[in-house]
């Protein structure tokens, strides 16, 4: 009778306890995914900057202090790779440890920076799009 009253409790509890993780995990992936579309934005926006002092130097900027550009808060980026006509760039933010997103504008394919995770790179047809860790894998 013990017994059955353990193994009913359990089961109840069990019950309740599912769809709280659930939810816990939805959370987490929500939390995440908004992040990853904060880090896109900056990516676009430095590419914004990137080809408004193309425009101005017939160069990118090696230096991202030259650029009118500021990324959002809590958000890293930095230039990984530059030339007169190509670069690269990473972004993290401190919620979302071990991932990043990654950019780059005509950049030959060794240079061209990956993921911190993943390690994805983005391919020719995906030129100036970013791409991070996280983001659901393209269907073949």
């Amino acid at each position: 009778m013990l017994l059955s009253r353990l193994s009913s409790a359990v089961l109840v509890a069990a019950a309740f306890a599912a769809p709280a993780l659930h939810a816990q995990a939805s959370t987490q992936d929500d939390a995440e995914k908004a992040i990853r579309t904060k880090l896109k934005s900056d990516l676009r926006n430095l590419v914004t900057a990137q080809e408004a002092y193309y425009a101005d130097h017939s160069a990118y900027a090696d230096v991202i202090d030259n650029l009118k550009f500021r990324p959002s808060a809590g958000s890293n980026v930095s230039l990984t790779a530059t030339q007169n006509n190509s670069w690269g760039a990473v972004a993290t933010d401190p919620s979302m440890p071990g991932k990043s997103c990654v950019i780059y504008v005509n950049l030959a394919e060794q240079y061209r920076p990956k993921t911190l995770q993943e390690k994805r790179v983005g391919t020719n047809g995906e030129e100036g799009a970013p791409i991070c860790d996280g983001d659901p894998k393209p269907e073949m």
